[in-house]
Formats: C-alpha cells, structure tokens, sequence
C-alpha cells in the first residue's frame, strides 16, 4: 500500500472491513429451546465485526437474525430460519467485500492515473 501511496488512515480502515467480513463469515447460528435462530459461535465475533464497521451492535446482529417490515406504520419483526439467517450472513459478508473491492480497485486506477499524468508533465 506504501507504494502505491495510500492514506494510512485508508488502509487501516481497508483492513477493518477486511476483518469484519471474515468475523461475519465466522459466525454460525442455531436454534434455541424455543426453536428460534440464533448466534451459536461466540457473540465477541460479531460484536468486533459491528465495531470495525461502526454500527450498532445490537442491531448489527439483529439484521442476523430477523427481518423486519413496516406496513401502514406498524412494525413487524420475523425471525429467520437457521437458513435464511446463514444465508442473509452470506450476503452480508459479500456485499461488504463487493463493496470494498470495487473501492480498493477505483483507489489504485485513480492512483495510477494521476502517476501517469504527472510522469507525461
């Protein structure tokens, strides 16, 4: 990163992202005495997870486990199956990584881009 001269703030924050997607992808789920899903593997995980990507941990895991809807202002909350909630965990972890690569490639065309300019000067 040193080289392509990156911000090191960037790259710390790069990394962060990086961390909390194999946090999420770490974290496994099953269902309780009341048959409801929920985190199995240790909660630490994606408590980290929430605070490198600075969101609310309690509502970080809730997107997990449960949808919600709102529907003439009523708001309704519906757990998901262990299935679903693997899967949402899944298409968390993909989007955050998409995300963050489609970023990282923009970083280094644009880098480049702008190294190309000055050497043509």
């Amino acid at each position: 990163f040193a080289a392509m001269k990156f911000d090191p703030a960037d790259v710390q924050q790069l990394l962060r992202m990086l961390a909390s997607v194999l946090l999420i992808g770490d974290t496994t789920f099953d269902l309780n005495d009341k048959d409801v899903t929920q985190v199995s593997s240790n909660p630490a995980l994606l408590k980290l997870a929430a605070a490198h990507l600075q969101v609310n941990e309690a509502a970080f895991q809730m997107c997990f486990l449960q949808s919600t809807s709102e529907v003439g202002g009523e708001v309704f909350h519906k757990p998901f199956t262990l299935e679903q909630a693997s899967d949402n965990r899944d298409a968390i972890a993909k989007a955050i990584y998409q995300r963050l690569f489609g970023w990282l490639v923009t970083m280094c065309n644009t880098i480049l881009a702008d190294a190309e300019i000055d050497h043509t000067k």
